[in-house]
Parts: structure tokens; C-alpha cells; sequence
């Protein structure tokens, strides 16, 4: 039995209570008021620094923000179920962003980011689904972690754990992010801008699942799709369906022509490419000319080659369509994700410390992530920085798939997170890993 091993035994039932009452309240992004202040609960006494709100996250970064009045509910609701008054008044303007930082020596900075969002899907309310039947399916209509981010987050809260103990074996800087947004692809380049990674020598992101069983991990994540997301309004014209139609302009029309449209782009011929329109709403009455129609789109592709191609002939398509209606068009980008790249010598130090774990079956050189996530910005601005930035995946056997309204995950699960990152800490830190050399190498 290894050093952390009676920590992890000891402490497994707290972590398994807090995942399933981050479960219990799931919030979406920017408006994680509750998840965030009872992160900060745990951290403080533990001896960590703590910033929060506009001292961790850029709010004129911040693109895809819900309205003032969602921020106002999600902050009533958090303080209603055990949010921090003084937690959720340093996080104005949906700023739910955390960064927790302890230093214990001169030495490199370990960065580890942890997203906490969730996403809105009715959960399923079946007795053969876990969380159901054992009581912590979500609370919140219309609401849930349908992600693994609760698991995520929980993952973070251990590490800070251990880390805090006096005898475990590191040294430098621990810098813990938790990261609002993940979902739409919108919290992290507002972190960047910020400086949450700014100075650090390793940068480690994680993800549960990923169609990869449990006691198998993946020591980079492959295909990182880079994609947009965009919200797109037509504003026609009102008018009599029967007695004057001639005078409107159908925006419902033109939106109904803008989904088989979309789905018909012409998609490039050497890389993949993805298109879906999630959400189509317009009209207001069955003998009215719709004068408006919403439509929530998000465009794919495995390059940003790709994704540009899928762009440009995305707005081509909507301006012709508007056009052609005499609508008015407006696109309003509402989040984006980037691919990236773990660097090699990183996903070396996560095969060395896999390799050593007790019960892993199987450690991969690389696992396809079925997705995009915008920890990417925080990769590419480590690496721009002559640092190393990873992105692994943590097996885990899965009730079903990503965003399904019936998604869990294997708890035991989070057990071997916190060996594997406690393992990735120590193994940076204890001066057999030379980020100097490294850094000179790829600056």
C-alpha cells in the first residue's frame, strides 16, 4: 500500500458525498455561485490562497454570459442552499471562477484545471438510474451533470486535500483552477485572459470517461475539435397570415430554411466536419406572419482548416437566406473551443506514474476525446510560454453516454484520479523533472 493510499481510504466517503451533492445542485455556466463557494468552504482552512470572481476571471473576456436576471436567480438560489454570502459577492456579473494556490518552497508551478458546470438536461427520473434511486439526481429542473464535472470538481477538492497534508512528498507551487463554462466552450479564454496560467511550468487538465473503461487512462487526449458556437436571430416583419401577408417577412420561414441549409453545407473533403442546430424557437401566434426566429447552432471540425471552412460557409448560407426573406440577420458568437496538443515530455511523466498505480489495466499513448474543450486555451498558453500542458483522460466505466439524461460515472473512479494526479505533483516537483531544460526547448 502506497504513501496516499490510507489518506484516499480514509477520506473516499467525504469525497463520494460531496460529488453527489454537487450532483444534487447542478448549476450552468456562470452561474456556479453554489458549486464555487462551497469549493472556497473546503479550501480556505486547508492554508490555500483564494481568488475569486474579476481577481480570477477577465469580465470583459467573458462572451456567451446568461442575462442579468438568470445571474440574479442562480445567486439567490446558491445562498438558498448554502453558498457563502461573502463567496457570492466577489463573484459579480456571473465571474464564478476560482483559482486556489499553495506554495510550499522555491520550485516549478503545477497548474491543474477542473471544470464545474453543468448542463440543461432533465435528468432522468427512472429507479434504474443511480443517482435517482439513491437519492442525489438533480434538484433543479431542467438541470444536470450529465458530464462528469461534478466528479471533476470533487477530483480538484481531493488533491487540494492531499497536497495540504504535511508529509506528502512536493514541492514548488500547486495551482488549482476551477474552471466555470466548460460547456459551449466559454470560461476558459476569459481565465486566460485573467492570468490563471500565467508562469506555470506544468499544466495538467483531466476528463472522466470518454468512452475509455475504468483502470485504463490515457495519457493525452487526441482530436480536440475545434468549434463555434452561435446564436442566430432573424427579425422579420409582423403582418395578417390571410388578410396582408405581402407585407411580412417570415422569419420563422427563414429559420426553417436555415436548419435543412445548415445540414446541407458542403463539408471539406479531407478533414471531418460537424454541424447541428440544437435549439429552433420563433412566431408568437398561429394567423400571425413571424417577425422573429431563434436558432442555437455549433459548427465542428477536426482542424481549424476545418472549422474555417464550416464558418465561411455558414454566414454565406445565413446572409443569403436573410436576404432572400428581407430579414434582418444577427450572429452572436456565444463560445469556441481550439484544438491542442499535450506536449510529449508531459505525457511521458503521466505514462511513468500511471505505469506505477496499483490496479490500471492499461495506460494509452492517446485516446480520442469525442469533443472539444476549451482547456485548450489554457494549453496553448502554457506552451506559448515555454511550459508543458497535458491533457489526460481517466477511465471510467459509464452508465451512458456524455450529456445523456441518464449519464454516471464509476465513483471508485475518483479514487484513482487522486492517485494519478497526487502521483503527476509529486513526480513534477521532486526534482527528477527538469523544467528548465524543457523550457528551453520548446520557448
Amino acid at each position: 500500500m502506497s504513501g496516499i493510499d490510507p489518506f484516499i481510504l480514509r477520506r473516499l466517503p467525504d469525497w463520494l458525498a460531496f460529488r453527489r451533492d454537487l450532483h444534487r445542485h447542478p448549476e450552468l455556466g456562470f452561474t456556479e455561485y453554489r458549486t464555487i463557494s462551497k469549493l472556497a468552504q473546503r479550501l480556505r482552512p486547508l492554508g490555500y490562497t483564494l481568488r475569486l470572481g474579476p481577481d480570477a476571471i477577465s469580465r470583459e473576456a467573458i462572451i456567451g454570459a446568461p442575462p442579468a436576471s438568470a445571474i440574479e436567480a442562480a445567486k439567490a438560489q446558491a445562498l438558498a442552499s448554502g453558498a457563502l454570502v461573502e463567496d457570492v459577492e466577489r463573484m459579480p456579473d456571473g465571474t464564478t471562477a476560482l483559482i486556489a494556490e499553495l506554495r510550499r518552497s522555491e520550485g516549478p508551478i503545477v497548474a491543474m484545471r477542473f471544470d464545474v458546470d453543468a448542463l440543461a438536461l432533465n435528468e432522468d427520473s427512472s429507479d434504474m438510474h443511480r443517482p435517482r434511486r439513491l437519492g442525489f439526481a438533480s434538484a433543479a429542473p431542467g438541470l444536470m451533470h450529465a458530464c462528469g464535472h461534478d466528479g471533476h470538481a470533487t477530483i480538484g477538492l481531493a488533491i487540494a486535500e492531499f497536497a495540504a497534508q504535511n508529509d506528502t512528498s512536493w514541492s514548488g507551487t500547486l495551482r488549482l483552477i476551477f474552471q466555470p463554462a466548460e460547456e459551449g466552450g466559454r470560461g476558459a479564454r476569459a481565465m486566460v485572459e485573467a492570468g490563471a496560467v500565467d508562469g506555470v511550468d506544468l499544466f495538467v487538465a483531466l476528463h472522466l470517461g470518454c468512452d475509455l473503461p475504468s483502470r485504463e487512462i490515457a495519457c493525452a487526449a487526441k482530436s480536440m475539435m475545434f468549434s463555434a458556437k452561435w446564436d442566430v436571430v432573424f427579425r422579420g416583419t409582423a403582418a395578417h397570415a390571410a388578410g396582408n401577408p405581402e407585407n411580412g417577412r417570415n422569419a420563422l420561414l427563414a429559420g426553417a430554411q436555415a436548419v435543412t441549409a445548415l445540414y446541407a453545407l458542403p463539408r471539406h473533403g479531407c478533414l471531418a466536419t460537424h454541424v447541428n442546430v440544437g435549439r429552433f424557437q420563433g412566431g408568437t401566434a398561429r394567423n400571425v406572419i413571424a417577425d422573429r426566429a431563434e436558432l442555437e447552432i455549433e459548427l465542428r471540425g477536426e482542424a481549424a482548416a476545418a472549422l474555417d471552412h464550416m464558418e465561411r460557409r455558414a454566414r454565406w448560407t445565413l446572409d443569403g437566406i436573410a436576404a432572400a426573406h428581407g430579414c434582418e440577420l444577427v450572429v452572436t458568437e456565444m463560445g469556441r473551443t481550439i484544438g491542442a496538443e499535450t506536449s510529449p515530455p508531459a505525457a511521458s511523466l503521466i505514462r511513468a506514474v500511471a505505469e506505477a498505480l496499483p490496479d490500471i489495466e492499461r495506460v494509452h499513448d492517446d485516446w480520442p476525446l469525442g469533443g472539444g474543450d476549451d482547456a485548450a486555451f489554457f494549453m496553448h498558453r502554457v506552451q506559448d510560454q515555454g511550459g508543458l500542458a497535458a491533457y489526460l483522460i481517466l477511465g471510467s466505466d459509464l452508465a451512458a453516454g456524455h450529456h445523456a439524461i441518464n449519464f454516471d460515472f464509476e465513483e471508485a473512479d475518483i479514487g484513482i484520479g487522486v492517485r494519478l494526479m497526487a502521483g503527476v505533483l509529486a513526480a513534477a516537483t521532486n526534482g527528477g523533472f527538469s523544467f528548465s531544460d524543457e523550457r528551453r526547448r520548446t520557448a
